[in-house]
């Protein structure tokens, strides 16, 4: 059976009305959500406390400078102000060079609308390990929600593919990229010989790895989209 994939255009609208990051607003400051997400990038299924730290990860998934990230790593053992404890970071990120970072997600504000002027445990046992440390807010997803949806479909379809060999698309998209340096998604769809599941699943991957670009923060990926090579 071929997998299939189809997507329009028209569905802008629609969903910037059903934002993820608006649906976080609407849920008040405390996040229950338990999320289940094979994530790609670390050939692992990944449980994610939370819509703003699912948020976060699938986002990681398509920044080419990331190796690989841990979801609540540790814990680690430390010391704070003479005593000893562990902490344990939201994420745990590694770089492609080598770099390895603590992430915190947390709320711009407290819950009574102030900020928190104490400096993070996490951010203090960072510094001690010599680790870097970066906190993230709902304010730095303010523009994501459609690189957020876009990479969401992608990481779906790649998952999908994993247990398929894809070959022959990969040849396809290699050859026409051989004679022009952009495409449709469109185009590599048509190809008579191509699985569509497939396809799509070996676009995603080309753009993961940074082999191919596309602009994913402001349009929703769809037939129209189109490919720049980079290194295919």
């Amino acid at each position: 059976m071929k997998r299939t994939y189809s997507r329009s255009v028209g569905g802008q609208q629609q969903h910037e009305k059903q934002s993820p990051l608006a649906r976080i607003g609407r849920r008040g400051r405390t996040q229950s959500n338990l999320w289940i997400f094979d994530s790609p990038k670390n050939v692992k299924r990944l449980t994610i406390a939370g819509d703003l730290n699912f948020m976060v990860c699938v986002l990681l998934e398509s920044d080419i400078s990331v190796a690989a990230y841990k979801v609540k790593p540790g814990p680690y053992p430390t010391v704070i102000d003479d005593e000893h404890t562990s902490i344990v970071p939201d994420l745990e990120v590694e770089y492609q060079h080598g770099k390895r970072e603590w992430w915190e997600i947390r709320r711009s504000q407290t819950q009574h609308g102030k900020r928190e002027s104490s400096v993070s445990p996490i951010a203090r046992a960072a510094e001690t390990a010599g680790i870097g440390y970066l906190q993230r807010t709902e304010n730095d997803m303010v523009d994501k929600a459609v690189a957020f949806d876009n990479w969401l479909l992608l990481c779906a379809a790649m998952t999908r593919a994993r247990h398929f060999p894809m070959h022959h698309e990969s040849g396809v998209l290699h050859n026409l990229f051989e004679e022009s340096r952009t495409a449709t998604v469109g185009q590599l769809l048509r190809v008579a010989t191509v699985d569509r599941g497939l396809m799509v699943a070996t676009i995603a991957r080309f753009l993961q790895a940074g082999r191919l670009s596309a602009e994913l923060e402001t349009t929703l990926f769809c037939e129209e989209t189109v490919l720049t090579a980079r290194a295919v």
